[in-house]
């Protein structure tokens, strides 16, 4: 027996209704409706289909061929089948372009690995995409992306093992300007997961994946002229009462969360404060301790004068528990 193709794994899990003309219509058919309305309609872009291909693959091969320069979604629909929405470099760079400068542009995009933010503005678009298809098979089930998967280690944490069927959509933007691709991986013979509860309507998935965060003890201006005569052995003087007001920070300073610095298990450990707030404005630019830091004139201590250095630290931490 043949494997279904892509396209019937999409239509099978999209749940189309029985009967009627949007049932039999054909894939194809109805990208070519669904995607010039909804890309004017979402984003102001320019969008058409050229084709769309089936094809199939495996779990090994999606990450042998690992795209570094595609930006590669978590895909989920009712009962919690991930799949993974895999956008181009072309494709990528012509809804960033539509949304930052109104046009499509015609250079081919610089080779650069996607990040979080070109996530967050091509998922919304490929969301419309997958309802305007949806609409025009007569699906009665939502599809959504989900958080951005950065590479393919990550990759091997947001799907299962097993076959999948592979649909790509072939996309020309800003009337030949530009052309990219589309790819919907959905695990064939798919089936909701025994041991989770589907996930609600919209709701964003969770994935097992690495993040880097910064613990900040404090933050201080300093004279580069005193800066500059430190040397190994010296110790920064830290103000009282730091290790209760510890700063968790994303890489780009925004604030997680606050907690207290002490010991668990014989290493230093962060104890977080109960409730974290939602990601704050990046702190002040100042100069951070444990980060290439920038430098600003400090009208007490100009060039020339240097401070004195305390080689202290305000209590025993090594002893703090949590």
């Amino acid at each position: 027996m043949a494997e279904p193709s892509g396209a019937d794994v999409l239509r099978k899990l999209l749940k189309p209704s029985t009967g009627g003309a949007s049932a039999a219509m054909s894939e194809t058919r109805a990208w070519r409706l669904c995607v010039p309305r909804v890309s004017e309609e979402s984003v102001g872009l320019l969008a058409s289909v050229s084709g769309v291909e089936s094809a199939a693959t495996n779990f090994d091969a999606i990450l042998a061929d690992w795209d570094e320069h595609a930006l590669h979604l978590s895909l989920q629909g009712e009962g919690g089948v991930r799949g993974i929405a895999i956008l181009d470099a072309g494709a990528l760079a012509s809804l960033i372009d539509v949304q930052t400068t109104g046009r499509v542009g015609t250079s081919t995009p610089d080779p650069r690995s996607p990040t979080a933010i070109d996530a967050a503005m091509a998922g919304h678009v490929i969301d419309a995409w997958l309802d305007g298809f949806g609409a025009q098979i007569g699906s009665s089930d939502i599809w959504r992306t989900g958080p951005w998967i950065a590479d393919a280690r990550a990759g091997k944490l947001a799907i299962d093992q097993g076959a999948f069927s592979v649909e790509t959509v072939m996309f020309s933007f800003g009337e030949g300007a530009r052309y990219g691709t589309l790819s919907l991986l959905m695990p064939l013979g798919a089936a909701p997961r025994a041991a989770k509860a589907a996930p609600k309507r919209g709701a964003p998935a969770k994935l097992a994946v690495e993040v880097e965060v910064h613990a900040v003890l404090c933050r201080s201006k300093v004279a580069f002229r005193w800066l500059s005569q430190l040397k190994p052995g010296d110790t920064l003087a830290l103000p009282e009462g730091v290790a209760g007001q510890v700063r968790l920070e994303t890489q780009d300073g925004r604030l997680l969360t606050h907690g207290r610095l002490g010991q668990s298990r014989g290493r230093k450990a962060i104890k977080l404060d109960a409730g974290q707030p939602a990601l704050a404005s990046p702190a002040p630019e100042l100069s951070e301790f444990s980060t290439p830091m920038s430098f600003e004139a400090d009208p007490e201590n100009p060039p020339g004068a240097l401070p004195p250095l305390e080689i202290a630290m305000p209590g025993d931490l090594g002893d703090t528990a949590l």
